[in-house]
């Protein structure tokens, strides 16, 4: 997986949630980030990154190459599972780092290549590990979202 792609899946007790309101949800939230493709069908969701988008460090896709999220209810349990992909991370840290490290590796010899490894490591590792943590943590809030709106609107009625 690392440092190409990671995986995971949030759960949460579906308290009357369908996949249409969890899924148009994510959409609507993940549209906010500007994403050169979007496209939703039958519980799943696709969404693209893109190399060449215009946006701040702050975007949930910045180093995200794309994502695949599958809805899944098994009795009173959601499941949203994650596929991401950091194609454009590795290929632009890797240059960067190369830049970077240029010198060191043709002038240190050996502690020059141990200087780059773990610049590659801070650079590409570092970023890799935010953005599936946040995304994670993007996942779970919109689930907690949902779930209160669910439950207020059951209440209400």
């Amino acid at each position: 997986m690392f440092p190409l792609a990671a995986a995971g899946a949030v759960r949460a007790a579906s308290n009357s949630m369908t996949a249409n309101i969890v899924m148009q949800e994510l959409a609507e939230r993940l549209a906010r980030q500007k994403p050169t493709l979007l496209s939703l069908r039958e519980g799943t969701l696709i969404v693209e990154g893109g190399p060449f988008r215009f946006v701040g460090n702050t975007n949930l896709l910045v180093v995200i190459s794309g994502a695949t999220i599958i809805f899944s209810k098994n009795g009173d349990e959601i499941t949203l599972s994650y596929h991401l992909r950091f194609h454009e991370l590795v290929i632009a840290g890797s240059l960067m780092t190369s830049i970077v490290g240029y010198v060191p590796l043709t002038q240190w010899g050996t502690l020059g290549l141990g200087v780059f490894v773990m610049f590659w490591l801070w650079f590409v590792g570092g970023n890799y590990l935010l953005s599936a943590h946040r995304f994670r943590g993007f996942l779970r809030k919109t689930l907690q979202d949902v779930a209160c709106r669910s439950a207020a609107a059951a209440k209400d009625a």
